[in-house]
């Protein structure tokens, strides 16, 4: 099977929780995740855990099969332009931004890749999240996705309307 390897682009107060989340599940390996912040100093502890650390998304997603993208609404598709000349088709995009539709994000990024709204909440940091999923695509429990909230919690796959 392979190990995927996950970005997490805006470690926030949610971003950070599923980072805590995926760092005590025995699911992945920290070497496999990479977070991202502009003030990167406040990630400094995750890297002697062996996450990957950068204030720079372009790097991380070049490195990532997953993004995470955990932004504020009012920013993420602006971001996602900015790394459209780094998403490629086997990129997964999972977005975490209340209001901003799959069909928003196609806009910006193309409908041929696979792409996710996830609605984890905070209490993912101690595998307790409640995490609601639908996507582009038609996906199950087994899906790759769904395998991360679940080890932060647990998902369902709803309709995104």
């Amino acid at each position: 099977m392979k190990v995927n390897k996950i970005a997490i682009i805006g470690c926030g107060n949610l971003g950070t929780s599923i980072l805590n989340g995926l760092i005590s599940s025995e699911h992945y390996s920290n070497a496999a995740i990479t977070a991202t912040r502009r003030k990167v100093s406040s990630l400094e502890k995750y890297k002697s855990e062996g996450v990957h650390i950068t204030a720079d998304n372009a790097k991380a997603v070049q490195q990532a099969d997953i993004l995470l993208i955990s932004l504020k609404p009012f920013n993420i598709l602006e971001v996602l332009a900015e790394l459209k000349p780094h998403l490629t088709k086997d990129k997964t995009i999972v977005s975490l931004a209340t209001g901003i539709s799959i069909s928003q994000i196609e806009e910006v990024v193309g409908s041929d890749m696979s792409i996710y709204r996830a609605m984890p909440n905070t209490a993912a940091d101690v595998k307790e999240s409640l995490t609601c999923i639908c996507a582009n695509h038609a996906i199950s429990e087994e899906d790759e996705v769904t395998e991360i909230f679940n080890s932060v919690g647990k998902s369902i796959v709803i309709e995104e309307g």
